[in-house]
Formats: C-alpha cells, sequence, structure tokens
C-alpha cells in the first residue's frame, strides 16, 4: 500500500517562503551575471590594451626615418624585398605623400595596407616573417622568451629575499641604527640605475675575482650576476614598503592580542604582520614584473643575455624590423596584463574581504 505522509511530513508553504525561493534565485543570478560581466570587462580590456600598444609602436618605428630594404645589392633585389615583405603596399589607411611640387596631400589608400594585412594575420596565429632570415616571428619569441621570463623571475626571486628579511628587520627595530641601516640600503639601491650596477659587477665577480662569466649563459649560475642586476632597484623599493607595511601592523589591536597570547615575536612578525602587509607589496610585484620585462633589455644587452629583451633591440630596432618589434612588444604586453590578472587572483588569497570588480 502506498504509504501516507503524516501532517508532520507535511511543510505548508507560505507566501514567505515563496518569497525567500524568489530571492535567493535572483541573488544566485546576480552574482553570476556579475561574474560574466567581470570577465567580459576584463577580456574586453585585453584586447583594447593590446590594440592600442600595438597599433601606437607601429605607427611610431613607420615614422622612423629610413628603409628595411635598403642594405640590399641591386634595385632588383630591393623591390623583391619589398614585395615578399608587403613593403609595396601603403602603411596605413591613408597618407601625405608629396607631389612633384613638393606640396603634401591626402591620399586615401583603402583597406589594402600593411597595418590591416598585419591584424588580419595576427587572428589567424601568424606574426608574419622576419626581415632577416625569413624566420617565423613566433619561432624568434618562443625561442628567446623563455629566457627572459627565467631572468625576471630570478630577479622577483632575489628582491623578494633581500625586501623581506631587511624590511621586516627595519620595521621592528624602527628609529634605531638597524633601521637607518637599512633605510641606507634601500636608498643606494633605487639611485643606481641598471647600467651603473651591472658593470660594477662585471667588473668585480667576472674580470677581478674570475667567479662567474663575463656575458653569456652557458653555465647556470651565469644567471646570478644579471638577475642581481635587474633586482637591485626592486629589492630597494620592496624593502621600503615591507618596512611601512611592518610599522603600520605593529600598531594595530591583533598584534598586541597575539603578544597576550604568548605567541613568540618570530611568529607574530611574520605569519600575521607580514601577512596582512603583504597587500600593497603585491600589488607593486605586480607592477614592477612589466619594469623588469622592459629593463631586462638593458641588462641583456651588458651581459649578452640571449632574450627578448637583446631581440627586439638587435634585430628589431635596429634593422629596423616591424613584424620583430610588433611580435615583441605584444608579447611583452599579454604577460604584462597576465600578471596584473594573477595579482588580483592573489590579492583574494591575501584577504579574502577584498572584492575584485
Amino acid at each position: 500500500m502506498p504509504l501516507v505522509p503524516s501532517q508532520e511530513d507535511k511543510t505548508p508553504v507560505t507566501t514567505e517562503t515563496l518569497n525567500s525561493a524568489v530571492v535567493q534565485k535572483r541573488s544566485v543570478w546576480r552574482s553570476v551575471r556579475r561574474k560574466l560581466l567581470g570577465a567580459l570587462r576584463r577580456i574586453a580590456m585585453l584586447v583594447l590594451v593590446v590594440f592600442t600598444v600595438v597599433s601606437i609602436v607601429t605607427i611610431l618605428i613607420e615614422l622612423v626615418p629610413g628603409d628595411p630594404a635598403g642594405d640590399q645589392p641591386t634595385p632588383e633585389a630591393i623591390a623583391n624585398f619589398r614585395e615578399k615583405h608587403g613593403l609595396d603596399r601603403p602603411p596605413f589607411f591613408f597618407s601625405f605623400p608629396r607631389d612633384e611640387h613638393g606640396v603634401r596631400h591626402f591620399q586615401w589608400h583603402g583597406w589594402n595596407n600593411r597595418y590591416v594585412e598585419y591584424w588580419r594575420n595576427l587572428l589567424h596565429g601568424d606574426l608574419g616573417l622576419s626581415f632577416k632570415g625569413d624566420r617565423p616571428v613566433l619561432d624568434l619569441i618562443l625561442e628567446r622568451y623563455p629566457a627572459t621570463l627565467k631572468l625576471a623571475l630570478a630577479a622577483l626571486l632575489i628582491a623578494l629575499s633581500i625586501s623581506i628579511p631587511l624590511g621586516v628587520l627595519a620595521g621592528k627595530n624602527h628609529g634605531t641604527w638597524i633601521d637607518s641601516i637599512s633605510s641606507f640600503i634601500a636608498l643606494v639601491g633605487i639611485s643606481l640605475p641598471g647600467f651603473v650596477i651591472g658593470p660594477l659587477l662585471v667588473y668585480i665577480f667576472a674580470v677581478w675575482l674570475g667567479w662567474f662569466s663575463a656575458s653569456g649563459s652557458q653555465y647556470p649560475e651565469d644567471i646570478l650576476l644579471p638577475a642581481i642586476t635587474l633586482g637591485a632597484a626592486l629589492s630597494a623599493i620592496l624593502t621600503r614598503m615591507v618596512r611601512s607595511a611592518v610599522i603600520e601592523e605593529l600598531n594595530e589591536d591583533y598584534v598586541r592580542t597575539a603578544r597576550a597570547k604568548g605567541l613568540s615575536e618570530r611568529k607574530v612578525l611574520y605569519k600575521h604582520v607580514l601577512k596582512n602587509g603583504l597587500i600593497p607589496v603585491v600589488t607593486i610585484l605586480g607592477l614592477q614584473l612589466g619594469v623588469l620585462l622592459a629593463g631586462a633589455i638593458i641588462t641583456e644587452r651588458i651581459f649578452g643575455w640571449r632574450g627578448i629583451g637583446t631581440l627586439l633591440l638587435e634585430e628589431g630596432i635596429g634593422s629596423r624590423d616591424y613584424r620583430v618589434v610588433q611580435g615583441c612588444v605584444l608579447a611583452i604586453t599579454i604577460t604584462y596584463i597576465a600578471v596584473n590578472t594573477l595579482t588580483d587572483m592573489v590579492y583574494r588569497f591575501l584577504d579574502p574581504r577584498i572584492r575584485v570588480s
């Protein structure tokens, strides 16, 4: 026989229950919609930033005087070179050429130009061919970019290894001679540029002591000198920020509570104070990684490090190779945006109260 539910099993459906269910569904839908809109907004921002940066770089390199085909031996070779790489077509939608009287006039070229062709090929994953060697630009970037990323991450690791202990030590001993020495070291690190620190390290550790190679990346230890050069300024900035964050957090009530519970000073500093003080440091790290990638151009040049910086400087700008310059700038831009997105995720890990819109 079928079971008949008792009166206790029957839950009366009231107006309040229905309203609560409707409100809950609407809240879930608003949350999902907000997350979708946030993701779409972030993707749109990515596309807009990449489009703007690559377009500005393309315009600037087109304005630089000179012809990439100028080093060809014969006029026929110059014509073939220009036709092969699309240099016989106009660079943009319009131009202002001079007529036979030397007067500039407006001329519309339409959609048949190098700028449109570049973006059309980019949508298919084609970054074009380099002017020297006719190699795909994507292969050149994939070949060089890991070395730059390794150098930037090594510089970031060295900067954190120096700045966090030094900043905590200075903040803990605020107003003492330890604080003064730490602040002096940070000031020196900020003041000295990379093109000064690099040759100085080469002279001391490569020429004088002979511990490292002066250039190249043949051995694993060859990354130390360029990483220290690249991360010196960042470590100085982070030291000052960690010091300020520690001084501010040490005056909070939760620190006095932790000490009253009998926690050791080391645990109070590194488990409670440093975790809450790392939020502004994470902001600087996310922003400074792009600076590390840009600053790696000088460092790679000093130490002969075969990364994307030397690729951009020597084979791109030095040879007026449009495709290499555009590809390198595109790779750096995408990396910078990806790091900023990762920074937002670390925000939530460090402080769940932070909500990234």
